[in-house]
């Protein structure tokens, strides 16, 4: 899947990542189209850079065509 960032702390809203299906059909959703969004890598439905289980991903690009979550900075 296709994984783009929104800019940081744009309209007061935290930085998101935005995965869409890696295929021509997939499109920003329309609520979401007033956001910057900036490609930033392909990774799998399971990538640690997504930050939520393997099912619930491939579920909601299932059931919605999309998914939306906030990075998480790691400790080291």
């Amino acid at each position: 899947m296709n994984v783009f960032v929104s800019e940081v702390m744009q309209n007061g809203e935290p930085t998101a990542l935005l995965a869409l299906p890696a295929s021509p059909e997939a499109a920003v959703p329309a609520h979401l189209q007033n956001v910057e969004w900036r490609y930033f890598a392909t990774v799998d439905a399971g990538d640690a850079v997504i930050g939520l289980p393997v099912d619930g991903v491939e579920a909601a690009l299932v059931a919605d065509g999309y998914v939306v979550t906030t990075p998480r900075l790691r400790g080291g």
